[in-house]
């Protein structure tokens, strides 16, 4: 009888909290609606405007609307083969000692997704070796701890610690090849397209899931375009 009675009860809150949350949802449409129009007006009334999101930016010029790719295929390439000791790394941290046999089969088949991709990789050749060198170096320890089935915690610090020294080169290679996109894009309508009273007025939206901090990439660079502190 108790148990009955701390089901109803479980059912009564539950489907309080469904009426509250479904009237709260209702409402809240209403915000968005309202905020999706004021959003709407401000970038109808706001020229020139450019919005960063994602892999694009949109210029806002006149009343026309363009849109640009200004992240390149290379910065994802880049963060592509830096997940892969993460990955690594990400699977075992929580498997110190004897390799379970679900990571140890999930790892073996890593291994030979990794020394595929090995053998296909095609980089600028300034930056090729470096990328040599993280798969290399996820390989070799691949190869370790399958061979032993043991996560040993010396050996992963190690691991760790010579990935993020690689992590770091790659970190640059990608923030440079981001810059250089993005400017080889956004110059030309800045300095060309641009008139005097447009370029004091522009304003620059970026988007994302948190507000663009201090040393943010592409709030770095509109802050040394616009001459900004």
């Amino acid at each position: 009888m108790i148990w009955n009675n701390h089901l109803l009860l479980i059912f009564i809150f539950t489907s309080i909290i469904s009426i509250y949350s479904d009237e709260l949802s209702d409402l809240n449409k209403k915000f968005i609606s309202t905020y999706d129009h004021a959003r709407d007006y401000l970038i109808s009334i706001t020229n020139p405007l450019i919005i960063c999101n994602g892999d694009n930016v949109i210029i806002i010029h006149r009343g026309k609307r363009y849109q640009e790719q200004v992240i390149p295929k290379l910065y994802h390439d880049l963060k592509s083969i830096s997940h892969m000791p993460f990955k690594i790394y990400l699977t075992v941290m929580f498997n110190l000692g004897t390799l379970s046999d679900d990571n140890y089969t999930e790892l073996k088949q890593y291994l030979q997704d990794i020394r595929s991709i090995r053998n296909s990789i095609q980089f600028p050749t300034d930056i090729q070796q470096t990328q040599y060198d993280i798969i290399d170096l996820s390989i070799e320890y691949l190869e370790t701890i399958l061979k032993t089935k043991f996560i040993d915690q010396t050996q992963l610090n190690e691991f760790c610690q010579q990935a993020r020294h690689l992590f770091s080169v790659n970190i640059d290679l990608a923030a440079r090849a981001q810059l250089d996109m993005l400017d080889t894009k956004i110059r030309p309508w800045y300095e060309e397209r641009f008139n005097d009273t447009e370029r004091n007025t522009l304003k620059i939206l970026i988007m994302g899931p948190k507000t663009a901090r201090y040393g943010y990439i592409e709030k770095t660079y509109f802050y040394t375009l616009l001459g900004e502190r």
